[in-house]
This record gives structure tokens, C-alpha cells and sequence, in this order.
């Protein structure tokens, strides 16, 4: 069954509640993470690359307390949010810190050959487990990855609300409404294979991440591109990174920053934005001591890239 212009699926303009009232969450990290970093290279423009010479922002960090209030709003959950994802060894400290904003985690080493087949597996088992144990709610998942449609489509089965959170594979046609489609019609393709009515599909919304990224991501660590503007901030150890990323989200701009030492320094990909939050932080943050200031391309503190 092919899709026709009768069809009518939404990209969400206000947040949804499944009957029950109680929103329940599910986190593809791996994807939220391997998507995030070309969008956001793309999104700010960054030089940066992957070993394919494609952009790809490597110092992306989540934080995970504010990517559920941006994503609940205000909504109830009916548990735990559920957090899978593979990992090699040196994250294990990112797992300790996602379970103290409140989720539950389950972490697969990653298996080259399998790539995330665990991860995909798990959480379609966790969102039917969910689905038969709670009554008709709002499922909320965080992927762009087509073979979660079994749980989606228990979901759907079942009375349930679907939200899906997605970052667009294609940036360069993020607006167009053709690219709106084809991203969305991907996922409702295969929910109409697995002989899904149209209007329980229909039950299904979608949100692109990339419209508030700036409200849960950032990048932490050294700017190999040397390509950054920067300032220097001589006490930053006198401010928390929570405290940091606040600043930048009311200046609206992506944050990107790194320690050495007792030193802070912020970068910024244009003189514009240096100084656009320059001004900010000397009018709201009189303690802050500047030290330097480089409006130009200049070698990163922090070592080298290994």
C-alpha cells in the first residue's frame, strides 16, 4: 500500500497526550547520538569532519535533564524514561550520569557486525512491555530508526499515541515540505507493510530534534579546527557547566566550551556571536573575569588529537 495526497500525517505543532494522560519515553542513544553529530556540524556550520572527510561535530554532548523537559513539557510520565544504547568501555561514566537525571538505562557493548541490532531489540521489548502493562498513553520515541516500527505499531494497536523525535538524515532540505514528507513517509511506509490502518497511523506525530537543539546539546572540549572564535574566562571554575549552557541558551546560541584548569573558554563561530555574548554575560554576570579575548583564527589549548 502506497502513500497518496489524501493521506495525512502531522508534523507536530503542539505536544500530544494519549488517553490514559501519561506520556512514556524511549531513547535510541546510539542514534540520537551518530545523527546528532552531522546535524549540528551541518546546522552551525562547523569545520569539522568524520574519517569519511564528512561534517561531523565529535565534542557533542546531551544533557539529558534538558532534553526531558524539552520533550515532556510539562506532561506526566508514566514511568521511568528508558534510555538504551551500546557503548565502548570509556563511557561508562555517561550511563551513571544519564540514570541521575532520572532514566532508566540499559547499555550493549557494540557489535561491529551486528551494529545496534541489540539496542533495536531492546527497546522494541521495552515499549511492548509498556504498552501491555499500562493502559493507552502516549508513546514518546527518540529515533530515526525504521526497524523500531514493531513496537510503534504494538503501540498503535494497542490505543496508543505515537510521538516520534527524529534528526532529518538530509539537513540541506531540512525546510522544504517535500523533505518533511519523504523523512516521515519512510516510517509510515513500513507501519502500512505490517498491515497497519491508515487511520491508526494517523495517531502517529513527528519532531524534527533539530529545532531545539540548542535547548538540550552542546560540544565540550578542544577545537582541533582552530577555526573558532573564543574568549577566555580566568575564574570559569567558579561556574558550573549547567550554569554555562544557561548562557548560551539565552543568548540562543549553540554552546560549545572547555576547561583547562581553573581557565574556561567559550567558542564561537563568528565575531558576531563573541561579541553578541560578550555583552550578555558583562551585563548579567559582573564577576566574570575575562582574560582573553581572540576575534581570530588561532591554535586551541587542549592538547592533540590522538
Amino acid at each position: 500500500m502506497r502513500l497518496t495526497s489524501a493521506f495525512s500525517f502531522s508534523i507536530a505543532s503542539t505536544f500530544i497526550t494519549g488517553p490514559s494522560g501519561l506520556v512514556h519515553l524511549f531513547v535510541d542513544n546510539s542514534n540520537l547520538y551518530v545523527q546528532g553529530k552531522k546535524n549540528i556540524a551541518r546546522l552551525e556550520n562547523l569545520s569539522s569532519v568524520d574519517d569519511e572527510g564528512l561534517p561531523s561535530f565529535d565534542e557533542l554532548r546531551i544533557d539529558y535533564g534538558r532534553l526531558l523537559k524539552t520533550i515532556l513539557d510539562n506532561r506526566k510520565v508514566g514511568g521511568r524514561p528508558y534510555l538504551v544504547g551500546s557503548h565502548p568501555p570509556s563511557y561508562d561514566s555517561l550511563w551513571e550520569f544519564v540514570e541521575k537525571n532520572g532514566f532508566e538505562v540499559k547499555v550493549f557493548n557494540r557489535n561491529p557486525e551486528n551494529h545496534d541490532k541489540e539496542v533495536d531489540t531492546e527497546i522494541t521489548r521495552a515499549i511492548t512491555k509498556t504498552v501491555i502493562t499500562n493502559g493507552p498513553g502516549t508513546l514518546i520515541l527518540i529515533s530515526g530508526d525504521k526497524n523500531l516500527c514493531p513496537g510503534i505499531k504494538e503501540a498503535l494497536e494497542n490505543n496508543w499515541k505515537v510521538e516520534i523525535w527524529f534528526w532529518p538524515k538530509d539537513i540541506h532540505v531540512h525546510s522544504s515540505l517535500n523533505f518533511v514528507q519523504k523523512s516521515c513517509n519512510s516510517c509510515i511506509q513500513s507501519l502500512l507493510s505490517m498491515g497497519i490502518a491508515v487511520d491508526l497511523i494517523k495517531n502517529t506525530s513527528f519532531r524534527f530534534l533539530k529545532d531545539y537543539y540548542k535547548c538540550f546539546s552542546y560540544g565540550y572540549g578542544p577545537d582541533f579546527t582552530n577555526t573558532m572564535r573564543f574568549i577566555d574566562i580566568s575564574n570559569g571554575y567558579m561556574f558550573d557547566n549547567h550554569e554555562v549552557i544557561n548562557w548560551f541558551v539565552k543568548i540562543d546560541l549553540f554552546c560549545w566550551f572547555n576547561r583547562k584548569n581553573k581557565n574556561l573558554r567559550l567558542y564561537f563561530k563568528s565575531n558576531q556571536d563573541l561579541f553578541k555574548a560578550k555583552n550578555w554575560i558583562n551585563k548579567n554576570h559582573k564577576e566574570v573575569q575575562f582574560r582573553d579575548l581572540k576575534i581570530t583564527r588561532r591554535c586551541d589549548f587542549g592538547g592533540v588529537r590522538n
